[in-house]
């Protein structure tokens, strides 16, 4: 067991190559002139400052920044418009939450997102945890839509919701009532909801153009197991020191898979509970007494619970690998460790109680069907609860899985 972080390393070497994908589009710069290109498109969560582009698919990888062009766009998926606006950054975590209601605007040059376009269009920006919507009409310049957190007091958090009057004043048409926006949310989809109603009640003819929504997908897959697992202990008194043997097991987890919206669908959550067991034992005889036979029996089943992150990269439509990293959870159930007399009689036992661990994977997905992975879970000490005695736990698995969905 003690190669097995170079063996895992050495198979998730293998898996340092992915796909860039590049997808038609085009950009018009700031002097007008319009370029169809293959973009770059990492499906991005936050917004871009700059694009990756190529001018053909044997051209060499070029760059070009928001001061650079009016807008980009990537055919069928997401058009940017490049602005000089001023956004309100405040933050909204109550830690640095500000106390005072009005915004504090910077100017700034941005790319944002379309959402709906129209005689009034609706623009999304994102950045970790700040989103703001910005409006423009007709030719009047883009403006935000006032949206602000603020402390009222120390106990209590107010908000400044001036985009329901801005809508009230930009967006006012027969079938738009006051008392629907009095109600709404700082939500894209209820503000696309009403950026919809006003182009088609302005425009009869109105053909409506929506940014394509983001999908997240949800995964569950039964995962067959072998796992190899070794243990050793550790006392301060060499005599019941052990070193057990590696074993194989079998186990079965289920997977639940959360496949994030954004990035080309290459990020997900995972949660995997999973039943597992090692059972070794040693016979060793004393130092000064080599009649005197022990045994060390190691009896360890639990229910894991590893929680974490999965990337994955295409290789093609229906092949593709990945990597993940993940906490492992461990409810130990009637495990310990016992040292006893070959005639029976026990010299200690010890109740096996586990801390959160971590475990790395690379795997194989064929057809989001069909999957094969490695997991190494890094040591862990399995009796933590006993000062004195440590026991260093470590495994290698290899998993199968299909998923159900």
């Amino acid at each position: 067991m003690k190669k097995l972080p170079l063996l895992f390393l050495l198979f998730a070497s293998l898996f340092t190559y992915s796909q860039i994908r590049f997808e038609k589009g085009y950009f018009i710069t700031n002097t007008g002139e319009h370029y169809e290109v293959l973009i770059k498109n990492v499906d991005w969560k936050n917004n871009p400052s700059a694009i990756d582009y190529k001018l053909n698919a044997e051209d060499q990888l070029k760059r070009i920044s928001v001061d650079q062009v009016q807008l980009f766009e990537v055919y069928n998926q997401s058009k940017y418009v490049s602005g000089m606006v001023d956004i309100d950054r405040s933050p909204s975590n109550l830690d640095q939450m500000s106390d005072e209601r009005e915004p504090t605007f910077i100017k700034e040059k941005l790319f944002l997102k379309e959402i709906v376009s129209g005689d009034a269009t609706l623009y999304e920006y994102t950045d970790g945890n700040l989103t703001r919507f910005f409006i423009k009409r007709g030719t009047e310049n883009i403006i935000q839509l006032i949206h602000k957190p603020y402390l009222h007091d120390k106990y209590s958090i107010a908000y400044n919701d001036a985009y329901k009057e801005q809508l009230k004043n930009m967006l006012g048409c027969t079938g738009i009532k006051d008392s629907s926006i009095d109600n709404m949310t700082y939500k894209k989809n209820a503000l696309e909801k009403v950026f919809l109603q006003y182009n088609n009640c302005n425009n009869p003819d109105y053909q409506p153009v929506i940014a394509t929504k983001r999908k997240g997908k949800f995964n569950v897959s039964v995962r067959p197991r072998l796992t190899i697992s070794d243990a050793e202990t550790e006392k301060p008194s060499p005599v019941f020191e052990t070193k057990f043997e590696s074993k194989n097991d079998f186990g079965i987890g289920v997977e639940l898979e959360y496949v994030l919206p954004f990035n080309k669908n290459k990020w997900s959550i995972i949660l995997e509970p999973t039943y597992r067991t090692y059972r070794s034992e040693v016979y060793k005889s004393w130092a000064s007494l080599p009649d005197q036979i022990y045994v060390s029996t190691i009896e360890y089943q639990s229910l894991q619970f590893p929680i974490g992150l999965r990337h994955y990269f295409f290789i093609n439509q229906k092949s593709k690998i990945f990597i993940n990293g993940v906490v492992v959870i461990d409810a130990a159930m009637d495990a310990k460790i016992e040292q006893k007399g070959f005639e029976g009689y026990v010299y200690n036992t010890y109740e096996i109680k586990t801390k959160p661990n971590i475990a790395f994977g690379a795997g194989y997905n064929f057809n989001n069907k069909f999957g094969a992975e490695v997991r190494y879970f890094t040591s862990s000490n399995i009796t933590s609860s006993f000062v004195d005695y440590r026991t260093n736990y470590k495994a290698l698995s290899f998993i199968l899985s299909y998923n159900f969905l």
